[in-house]
């Protein structure tokens, strides 16, 4: 694969698809696998958490993840979410949002301070770091942070 690495001060936009900033970018041939692949070649069975921030390819890094997020115990993520990103991979960044969720994810938001809350799913545009909680771990997540119960888990502990 083609790494564009930018030159000057915006190396944090270093991507494998050309980012959409002013600086020159020079590219650089670069080995890339799956996570996967990666963790069965170095005997790796479980995962805890993942930071996820690879410039627009989290929907691929995630889909070549798919035994890692179908098997327990699934790790706990905090991803970058960001359009600007997204956009040289042709696709949004919500779609990174809707394939954790249907793997039985829930998204939460990280505000100022220290307490997290759920993420509203319904807006279209996403700019952040957002954290990923398998369902099964929500409890434990919840009981560790300032985390209050979403709507339906107060509903379905009453």
């Amino acid at each position: 694969a083609t790494l564009h690495v930018v030159q000057g001060s915006q190396t944090g936009c270093n991507s494998l698809r050309p980012p959409e900033v002013t600086s020159p970018t020079s590219p650089l041939r670069v080995r890339v696998t799956s996570l996967d692949a990666w963790l069965q070649r170095n005997s790796i069975g479980s995962v805890d958490f993942i930071k996820l921030d690879v410039e627009g390819a989290e929907l691929e890094a995630l889909m070549g993840a798919e035994r890692l997020l179908d098997n327990r115990p699934r790790p706990v993520i905090l991803a970058e979410v960001q359009d600007v990103r997204t956009a040289p991979w042709g696709y949004r960044a919500k779609e990174i949002l809707n394939y954790l969720s249907a793997k039985g994810y829930t998204w939460l938001r990280l505000p100022s301070g220290n307490a997290m809350a759920d993420l509203d799913l319904s807006s279209n545009d996403f700019d952040g770091n957002f954290v990923a909680c398998p369902r099964e771990y929500l409890a434990t997540l919840r009981g560790m942070t300032n985390l209050a119960p979403s709507e339906g888990e107060r509903g379905a502990a009453v």
